[in-house]
Formats: structure tokens, C-alpha cells, sequence
């Protein structure tokens, strides 16, 4: 039945085939992608040239190259691509190098390898050869370093496996340049890729070339001002800053130079085409035009007026108008500069004089009639002590003042009413300051002026206790307080024109800042 038919056995598939171009395409793919730091990339592609040419030399080596720089164990066959590459098997296989080699002379063999790749990458394709041999005189039928000295032949001789060795080193002559020429002319050209003068340094570095096509420096600098030219023309970019020493490339990597602009290393090779050098180095220099003598240019400038200009009539109108309008110019400014000096110099004068006219002002401190009248029948009702002294002091200075009169004897009685009057003692107000309570012994030593308002002995002690308190007031800005204990002495002492002078200056401190207050109320007393 079809159910217990066995299927066929399906065929295999083909391996895919690929001609040369696309092999060697696969190879330049995986190496660009390497050099610019796409290993894995690098990988797949070298992996799928393996997959249909599993002896390719070239693709193994750069694979192990490739594995080690990502860490992976070569042995294992552990990579990005799905197909393990088997190793292959033919007459140059590698031997076995852990069996018979010491740990340094492998690490050796390596270190040549990678001078070989790094002296190909950059055009000096005989000096990888001689490394490579190296390698395979330590170590014959090793495969990388056949499979990289073939590649390097096939580039440089066409096909042949061995190397012209180089020529004799010549002797100076008369007609060669010595060793310090060359060293001189190497300099200069290294000097001029440094400033980005490209043409001129590779123009510089195909003359050495001529002399002696094996000199290293000059290879180097060719390939380095070739290389810096063609990315300045593809870019239009301005060339950087410091441009060598160049980045050497990492190991393994194989960049192909252009040869089509490298000089050929052996002097056997195809003659090239005769260089020339560039058009900045051969353009004669522009010579320095010459001026217009003077009477020349005198003469020119004559022909080219109009003759109407050269009349003397309006020659001299013309010096005329330019003689005025300098002379208004200068009147003008000489007259702004006067006129804000005069402003400046008053300025300055009134600053001046302000301060000298405030030292200098005076100040009356008398007091009208008029004055100490409203004061004694503003305070009659509230203070009529200090009312009894201002109508006495209206009396002083008049004694036929009925309406003094009068008012001296509504505040005796006003005093006589009061219930505190007489009360106390000088003692008990001494021991009140001595205890430091000011506000007792003030209402005591009122109640006994009350009682007896001419007294000169109360007289004295309160005024002395009233300036204290005063200074107390200001320190704490209660200015209304401290006014009336200098308005009371003022009434006690009506002849002490100091009570004025302590009243007008109450009031500056009262319009002074915090700090500055503090140092001027002791002042008051």
C-alpha cells in the first residue's frame, strides 16, 4: 500500500559552483570588510568561498586570522556561518608545529607572518617575500606562508615563484647623489605630505625612485602622497592636520596597493611613461608689476578733470566754502565745549558748596510764645506737670500774661486733684534704680513733683532719669516715648537751650540706618 511504501532516498544537493571571478571576489569582499572592522562579516564571506573550493589557501589563512582576533578556538570549528570548514588535506599540508617547536620559536614563525602582511599591505611586495621564506626555512611546506609568498608573486613577477635578488648597492660616483642627499630629499618630501602637498612630495619621492628603486622611505611616502591625493580629489575635503606617520594596519589584514601607481621595485620592469613635475614647481614666478611713476599718475589725473574744474573762479569758490564750513565747524564745537564745561563747572560748585552749607546753617533753638502755649494746653489733660512748667515759663517771659497766669494755676490744681500726688519718697526711688526698675522710680518721683513742682532736687533727679530713659526708647524706635521724656526736661529747664538741640537731633538718628543709630543715641544724654 502507499502507506507502507519506503520513500526514496532523496539525491544530494550539487555543491555550488563558482568560476574564478566570483571566487576572487568573495576573497577581496571578506578583506575589505576585515580591514574596515567587520571581522564576522569577513567571516561568512570567506566561510561561503570554503563551501565550494574547501582547499582555498588564501581563505583558510584569513579565516584563522579572523577566528583568533574574535577569540574563537580554531580546532572547534565554532563560527558565525553554518558550514564547518574541514581542514584540507594535500601535499602542503602544515605540519604539526606543538609537536617539534619550542612556545618562542612559534611565537616567532607568527611574528614573521604578520611582518610579511604588513610589508605587502604596504606595496613592498619583495621585503614580504624575504619574510615569508623565512618562515618557510624554519618550517618548509608551512601553508599560510606559501599561500601568501604565491599571492605576492602572482602580484609583483607574473606567476613565478621565485625573486630577482635586488641589484649590487652602487658606489658614489660624481653622477649619483650621496647618502645625505637622499637623506635631505627624503625629509623634504615627508615634510611636504605633513603640510599636504601631495604632487609635490610624490614628485619628489619618483626621483628618488629613479636613483634607487628599492629605498623603503621613498616607497612608503609614494604610496602614502598617492593614496591622501586620490581621497582629497574624491572628497573635496580640506586635508587634516597631521597626516604621518600612517595608521599601521592590523595583523592578518590584507589590503591590495594600487599598482597601477606604485613604481615598479625591480629596474628590470616595462620602462614607465617620463613624469613630469607639477605645474606649481615649474610655473615661473609672476614678476612684480611696476607702479605708475609719479608725474605719470599727476599727468592722468590732469586729463581727467573737467575744464570747467580748472577755472580759477571756481577753484577759489571752492577753497572759499571749504575755508567757511571749517571755520563755522570749529566755532560750533568750541562753542558745544564751552557751554558744557560752564555745566560741569556749576555742577561741581553746588556739589561743593551743599556740604558747607549745611555745616554752616543755624539753627534757632528759642522757642515762641505761641509755641510753649499750644504745647502746655495740648498736655494739660494728660501731663498737667509739664503744662504747670510751660505757663510758668510763659509767665518768665511775661509777667503781666494773664492767660499764663491762668493756665498755671488750672494745672496746680489739676495736680493737686490727682490721687498719686505726695506719694513715696526719695529712698524708695533710690531703691528702685538700684534695682534697675526705671519706669517705678520715674512714676514715683512725678507723683512727688506733683506734690512739690519746684523743687530743685526732684527737678535734677528726674531730668537725669528722663535722658536715660530717652536713650533707652531710641535704642528700642519708640520715638513718641522718648520725645516726651526730652519735651519734660525741656519744660523743667526752659533756659537750657541743650533740650532744643536734643529734640532736632532725635530727629536725625530717627533717619538713620539700625547700626549707625546704635552709635549715635548715646549722644542724647
Amino acid at each position: 500500500s502507499p502507506a507502507n511504501e519506503v520513500p526514496a532516498a532523496t539525491a544530494p544537493a550539487p555543491i555550488p559552483t563558482l568560476d574564478k571571478d566570483e571566487v576572487d571576489r568573495l576573497l577581496r569582499d571578506g578583506c575589505t570588510l576585515y580591514d574596515m572592522g567587520q571581522p564576522e562579516d569577513a567571516l561568512r564571506k570567506w566561510e561561503k568561498l570554503l563551501s565550494v573550493d574547501p582547499e582555498h589557501e588564501l581563505a583558510l589563512a584569513y579565516i584563522k586570522d579572523a577566528r583568533r582576533d574574535l577569540g574563537f578556538d580554531t580546532l572547534s570549528g565554532n563560527t558565525l556561518a553554518a558550514p564547518v570548514e574541514q581542514p584540507p588535506t594535500g601535499v602542503h599540508a602544515r605540519p604539526a608545529l606543538a609537536s617539534h617547536l619550542p612556545v618562542d620559536e612559534q611565537a616567532r614563525i607568527e611574528q614573521l607572518i604578520r611582518e610579511g602582511t604588513q610589508l605587502f599591505d604596504m606595496g613592498m611586495a619583495a621585503e614580504a617575500i624575504l619574510k615569508w621564506e623565512q618562515v618557510l626555512a624554519v618550517v618548509p611546506g608551512h601553508k599560510e606562508a606559501e599561500a601568501y609568498r604565491a599571492m605576492a608573486l602572482r602580484e609583483s613577477e607574473g606567476e613565478t615563484k621565485t625573486i630577482t635578488p635586488p641589484p649590487p648597492p652602487v658606489e658614489n660616483t660624481p653622477s649619483q647623489p650621496s647618502t645625505e642627499d637622499f637623506e635631505s630629499r627624503l625629509r623634504k618630501g615627508e615634510s611636504l605630505v605633513q603640510q599636504g602637498h601631495f604632487e609635490e612630495a610624490a614628485f619628489l619621492f619618483q626621483e628618488i625612485l629613479k636613483l634607487a628603486p628599492r629605498n623603503f622611505r621613498a616607497l612608503q611616502g609614494l604610496h602614502q602622497a598617492q593614496a591622501l591625493l586620490e581621497a582629497r580629489q574624491g572628497t573635496h575635503a580640506a586635508p587634516p592636520a597631521q597626516l604621518y606617520p600612517p595608521t599601521p594596519p592590523l595583523p592578518g589584514t590584507m589590503r591590495q596597493p594600487p599598482v597601477s601607481k606604485l613604481v615598479p621595485v625591480e629596474p628590470e620592469s616595462a620602462a614607465a611613461e617620463p613624469i613630469e613635475p607639477p605645474t606649481a614647481l615649474t610655473t615661473p614666478a609672476i614678476p612684480a608689476r611696476k607702479g605708475l611713476e609719479l608725474p605719470q599718475l599727476l599727468g592722468r589725473m590732469e586729463a581727467e578733470i573737467p575744464g570747467w574744474l580748472k577755472d580759477p573762479k571756481v577753484i577759489f569758490a571752492i577753497l572759499g566754502v571749504v575755508v567757511v564750513v571749517n571755520i563755522a565747524f570749529i566755532w560750533v564745537r568750541s562753542h558745544r565745549r564751552e557751554v558744557l564745561l560752564g555745566a560741569a563747572v556749576a555742577s561741581f560748585r553746588t556739589s561743593a558748596q551743599a556740604p558747607v552749607a549745611r555745616n554752616l546753617e543755624i539753627v534757632d533753638l528759642a522757642e515762641s510764645p505761641e509755641a510753649i502755649r499750644r504745647e502746655a494746653e495740648a498736655v494739660l489733660d494728660d501731663d498737667p506737670l509739664r503744662a504747670y512748667y510751660r505757663a510758668q515759663a510763659l509767665i518768665r517771659q511775661n509777667p503781666l500774661d494773664v492767660a499764663a497766669a491762668q493756665l498755671m494755676g488750672r494745672a496746680g490744681a489739676a495736680m493737686a486733684k490727682s490721687p498719686e500726688a505726695g506719694r513715696g519718697s526719695v529712698k524708695e526711688v533710690e531703691k528702685f534704680l538700684a534695682s534697675g526698675d526705671l519706669d517705678a522710680a520715674e512714676k514715683m518721683l512725678l507723683s512727688l513733683l506733683r506734690k512739690n513742682p519746684d523743687d530743685a532736687d526732684l527737678k535734677a533727679r528726674s531730668v537725669r532719669l528722663g535722658l536715660n530713659l530717652a536713650q533707652i526708647y531710641a535704642l528700642k524706635e519708640r520715638w513718641g516715648d522718648a520725645e516726651d521724656q526730652l519735651k519734660r526736661g525741656r519744660a523743667m529747664f526752659p533756659l537750657d537751650k541743650t533740650w532744643g538741640a536734643r529734640l532736632l537731633f532725635l530727629g536725625r538718628i530717627k533717619a538713620m540706618g539700625a547700626e549707625e543709630r546704635k552709635a549715635w543715641v548715646q549722644f542724647l544724654g
